[in-house]
């Protein structure tokens, strides 16, 4: 399979202290043999959003120092990540090109990926039904290192859910033994996250790809989560989306450590996405440390619910009947209510499927949480 070629396409607002990080993590990327990935293979499109720190210079020096490589250098006028992710997608697929398979794949840069990020992608994609691929991603596990005592609470009442395979095995967590495990995405599949997901160009244009969706018709609240609302777009379509669990990508934890109250509060995308850019420091480590036992995990129960099970139900219904066992005695009724609001809303808007969502999670939390208690735990 050598026809091929990945574009990479990352958004940049302020990034001078991780952008290197994520830059070296895709430079060092190996093949089949261990040797450097072809330079033709791959081009790495950085579309910056107005910085004003050194990251347009960082990308400069890279494109100097790496000029074997296609590092392209974007801007976009001011409209938040998203605007930059459609003018990254836009710009791959204006490209002439006869090669048979293009690969678009969505990063952010605060993360970083195992050198065998592209052939994992390359091999999923050998499978032609295979349409998208969403990779498991994780924090940097020295998160949880620093903050042993949070890792902890997040088994005790989330489960093990958001660890990576290190982590879990150096805490001695078992994943039979909790609320929520990966086992919960090999069920429902994982949501598309922009920090890495692969998809093929020729889908992304069929589906529509990104746009700006707002919650309100005066377009002041606007939808921050555009990984969901692709993914609507990809179900509507009936294209298969894969979970691939490895290998996974890292990603910085720096807004649960710079606004752990906004953060674990479920505020970051319904507030407003801050533009957190500041180092880490260890007074985070501490304050945030100093907070286990304040610390209300139920909104992380909620969150998993609704965006990882009710959300991936409500546009793929196959993945409610796949799943009966999560529902139990409410199956019948969360169907029922799912196939009449279909009926009522054959067009409905991305907010519209969001705010239903937030609805049917209010209604079943509670039920979903006691069954998967009464038959996993």
């Amino acid at each position: 399979m050598n026809d091929f070629k990945i574009y990479i396409v990352i958004p940049i607002y302020n990034e001078e202290l991780l952008l290197p990080k994520t830059l070296n993590s895709l430079l060092s990327q190996k093949d089949e043999h261990g040797e450097l990935f072809s330079p033709t293979k791959f081009e790495i499109v950085l579309i910056d959003n107005n910085s004003n720190d050194n990251s347009s210079n960082i990308i400069d020096q890279y494109i100097v120092n790496f000029n074997s490589i296609k590092i392209t250098k974007l801007f976009t006028k001011k409209g938040r990540h998203i605007q930059s992710r459609i003018d990254g997608c836009k710009y791959i697929l204006d490209q002439e090109t006869k090669l048979n398979d293009i690969y678009i794949m969505n990063a952010d840069a605060d993360t970083v990926f195992p050198e065998n990020w592209f052939r994992s992608i390359v091999n999923e994609f050998s499978n032609p039904d295979i349409s998208v691929l969403s990779f498991a991603g994780y924090y940097d596990p020295i998160l949880w290192k620093k903050i042993p005592l949070l890792a902890e609470k997040y088994y005790n009442e989330v489960g093990t859910i958001f660890f990576d395979n290190t982590t879990i095995e150096n805490f001695g967590f078992s994943e039979s033994r909790c609320l929520f495990s990966k086992q919960l995405f090999n069920d429902f599949g994982r949501p598309m996250s922009d920090c890495g997901f692969a998809i093929r160009a020729d889908v992304y244009k069929k589906s529509g790809g990104y746009s700006r969706d707002y919650y309100d018709v005066e377009k002041k609240k606007e939808i921050y989560a555009e990984g969901w609302v692709l993914k609507f777009k990809i179900d509507k379509i009936n294209s298969i989306i894969k979970y691939v669990p490895f290998p996974y990508y890292q990603t910085s934890p720096r807004r649960i450590l710079h606004e752990p109250e906004v953060f674990l509060g479920r505020k970051s995308y319904t507030d407003g996405m801050s533009n957190i850019r500041n180092p880490i420091q260890e007074s985070h480590y501490e304050k945030l440390s100093g907070m286990i036992n304040e610390l209300n995990m139920q909104n992380i129960r909620e969150y998993i619910t609704e965006y990882y099970i009710f959300m991936q139900c409500i546009t793929n219904l196959n993945l409610l009947e796949l799943n009966k066992s999560y529902f139990g005695k409410c199956f019948s009724e969360l169907k029922n209510i799912i196939n009449n609001w279909h009926s009522k809303n054959l067009y409905p808007s991305y907010a519209d499927i969001l705010n239903f969502c937030t609805k049917i999670n209010k209604r079943f939390h509670k039920e979903v949480i006691a069954n998967i208690n009464s038959n996993y735990g």
